[in-house]
């Protein structure tokens, strides 16, 4: 996993699998290709991918296998689902 920001902020790179909460800059709406802009989700409803084991209400936070959000046991996380998770899901964002 790596989160890479160079001085000049292009270059953004995140597989957040082992990535700390805390590092999280925000989420992509959608795929954004190098050299290009791109919208990132920090606070506020949007989309962002879950593990299978998240169900609507949880808390999320960093820590799927493949980067993606999963539920918190305990605490606030970086953002609520408001759907069931397994792939793209609703979700409401407060990073």
């Amino acid at each position: 996993a790596e989160l890479t920001i160079t001085a000049t902020h292009d270059g953004v790179l995140a597989t957040l699998a082992a990535t700390a909460a805390s590092k999280l800059a925000g989420v992509a709406q959608h795929n954004i290709a190098a050299d290009n802009f791109g919208w990132i989700l920090v606070k506020g409803v949007g989309v962002a991918i879950t593990n299978l084991a998240v169900v609507a209400g949880d808390e999320l936070t960093l820590g799927g296998a493949g980067g993606e959000l999963t539920t918190l046991a305990a605490g606030k996380g970086v953002g609520l689902a408001l759907s069931a998770g397994g792939g793209p899901t609703l979700v409401k964002l407060d990073i």
